[in-house]
């Protein structure tokens, strides 16, 4: 019975190791590259369509799709991976076309999550400490072409630290550690990444090259320059600032507060930080595009206490099934002061900067403003609203809700449940999170871009959508003008051109930002750089029209300097407004309709055209060419 029990192992022993490894489970490589998972939408939304393993994230799939199971338009994708890294600090660059996100142990370097309509490169400069790291990179695709690519360099041996932090000033024997690039992505341009032509000490970044070239083998244009240092501070707020021509970024530990990364004249750029004791790294970007070259940085303590308001939570990212840890999540921000109702900061900018205009407590969040502002004081488009508000919940899940018009986040203890931050009509956003008993904190972010405004927020127990929602208090809104429909024919005759160097042409802004080349209709136009929510220069054209009637209005879109996608056209006709978002980048040298409308021939009818296109800072060209004015029946 023993030598037949003993046959029988030796029978199963051999069938196992005849089985196909397919059916055999096995751990995972310890870095089997980058976990993809990519989603039928753009905001890494509900199950992915497709998971698997990637060697690295450099894809161009132009107006095709990442695979059969993804859409062309309307994707997202999220990347992680855990790398082991030396000590040091890193630089990592993201281009895309669209939207970005980029985390290393779940803190949030790269956060430019919008529609770009081109290739852009974001970078940042973390230190990291020897050992193993959780990196992430999310990515969504609008329209158009699409591609996302990931690289970095380094590491930069940090300088070595003399011990415990030592009384302010720190020892002007420490220098900065300046990486040389012969190209203007500080290596990225290039993947992998390449190194830096010449890597020297610098006592001190004050620089005026001018013309010339920084250093024997580096070019005199097209180049840019990392410097790292590590500085000891005393406790106290510090203002960073540096005087450039062309762009500038600054980073305090691993963290963005200056960026002015384009081509410009010489101009001076500061920002703020609370710095708290002990030894910091700091590290200044600089790129030459072409020009006189100047870059001089410098920073001094303002010795005043630290900003307290609330601060908006960075989402953390989910994370991919084992091996990956779980990323760190976002430090809690401040409460504010205990109040019975929400508490409301209301900014006059989209993007909730700087100190608030307005703050007041709320009953509710349930406003239609329509047209009108949310307070006097307050601007009737391009405004933001933060809601704070300790709210106590018995156990269970809740269905939270928005309605609004335009963007809108929700965040639940710091976590993110609702994430609708784009302009959009009136619409209705609801999210699930399951909460302990106790009291939670609930934050509301709101913007208005333009027309109408509403917003409305509430929440049930249960993880079903509530099916109604709901109705906005009504506020009044400026009087209607319904169009005037004359008796007679409207006019027949010639059209009507306004160019920009005509009478009824009227620019506005500083003249110093406005460009002129010698192109387009009459062989000239006028073109200046994007800004991004406030706009700085405007474009106006006002049509002499001989009588009342429905004309289409052109606008003449030339080969060269019209690089945005999201150009506004403002109509204003017969007492009433009607915007168009034409896409500039898409034409060349022609003649783009904006639509018909009824004129009344009064001599106050315009269009008008601001720089405010949403896009980041500085880098879209908007061009002012002629528009003409064609009678219709």
């Amino acid at each position: 019975m023993k030598r037949i029990l003993t046959w029988f192992v030796v029978v199963l022993a051999l069938l196992a190791n005849m089985l196909p490894a397919a059916v055999m489970a096995s751990p995972p490589a310890q870095d089997p590259g980058w976990f993809a998972e990519y989603f039928a939408n753009h905001s890494l939304a509900g199950p992915p369509v497709l998971t698997r393993y990637e060697p690295s994230i450099d894809y161009v799939w132009g107006t095709g799709s990442p695979s059969a199971a993804v859409p062309i338009d309307q994707f997202s994708v999220r990347w992680t991976r855990t790398m082991s890294f030396s000590a040091g600090t890193y630089n990592f660059c993201a281009t895309v076309d669209d939207g970005v996100r980029f985390w290393v142990d779940g803190q949030l370097l790269i956060d430019q999550w919008r529609v770009t309509g081109a290739q852009v490169t974001y970078c940042a400069s973390p230190y990291l400490t020897a050992g193993t790291h959780t990196l992430q990179m999310a990515y969504f695709e609008d329209t158009g072409n699409a591609m996302a690519r990931l690289v970095w360099s380094g590491p930069i041996a940090p300088v070595p630290s003399p011990g415990p932090p030592v009384p302010w000033p720190p020892s002007p024997s420490e220098a900065w550690i300046g990486e040389y690039y012969d190209d203007m992505m500080l290596g990225a341009s290039v993947s992998p990444a390449k190194a830096p032509v010449m890597v020297r000490m610098d006592p001190q970044i004050n620089f005026n090259w001018g013309t010339s070239s920084p250093a024997v083998g580096l070019p005199a244009y097209e180049y840019s320059v990392r410097w790292t240092r590590d500085i000891n501070f005393a406790e106290g707020t510090y203002n960073f600032c540096a005087t450039v021509d062309d762009g500038v970024r600054v980073w305090v530990d691993g963290v963005l507060i200056l960026d002015e990364w384009r081509e410009q004249s010489v101009r001076t750029f500061c920002a703020t930080r609370y710095i708290t004791a002990g030894r910091h790294t700091v590290q200044v970007a600089y790129l030459q595009k072409r020009g006189d070259a100047i870059i001089s940085f410098s920073y001094s303590s303002g010795n005043v206490p630290p900003p307290v308001p609330p601060i908006p939570p960075a989402p953390t990212p989910v994370p991919p099934p084992w091996p990956y840890p779980t990323p760190v999540p976002p430090l809690p921000t401040p409460v504010p002061p205990p109040a019975a109702g929400w508490y409301g900061e209301y900014f006059n900018n989209t993007f909730l900067g700087g100190p608030p205009v307005l703050t007041r407590v709320d009953a509710e969040i349930n406003f239609d403003w329509g047209w009108g502002a949310p307070a006097p004081g307050m601007p009737a488009d391009d405004f933001s609203i933060r809601w704070t508000r300790e709210v106590w919940f018995d156990n269970g899940t809740y269905t939270f809700c928005a309605r609004h018009d335009d963007g809108v986040r929700l965040y639940v203890d710091g976590a993110l449940v609702i994430d609708s931050w784009f302009e959009q009509a009136a619409a209705v956003h609801c999210g699930v999170k399951a909460l302990n008993i106790g009291t939670h904190r609930v934050q509301v972010y709101y913007y208005e871009r333009s027309q109408f405004a509403l917003i409305s927020v509430w929440w049930t127990a249960g993880g079903a959508p509530p099916p109604v929602f709901p109705t906005p208090v009504p506020t009044p809104a400026p009087p209607y003008y319904p169009p005037y429909y004359p008796p007679y024919p409207p006019p027949v005759g010639a059209e009507i051109m306004v160019d920009n160097m005509d009478p009824g042409f009227i620019w506005g802004g500083p003249l110093g930002s406005r460009r002129i080349a010698y192109l387009g209709i009459g062989g000239n136009l006028f073109w200046t750089f994007n800004s991004y929510s406030s706009p700085i220069n405007f474009g106006k054209w006002v049509p002499r029209l001989a009588a009342p009637g429905y004309y289409e209005v052109f606008a003449f879109i030339p080969r060269e300097f019209a690089t945005s996608t999201r150009v506004r056209y403002r109509i204003i006709h017969a007492g009433q407004r009607h915007d168009r978002i034409i896409n500039q980048w898409q034409y060349n040298d022609q003649w783009v309709s904006l639509g018909t409308y009824y004129f009344a021939a009064t001599g106050d009818e315009f269009v008008v055209v601001y720089d405010n296109t949403r896009e980041f800072y500085g880098t879209r060209m908007i061009a002012f060419d002629a528009l003409k004015f064609v009678p219709r029946w």
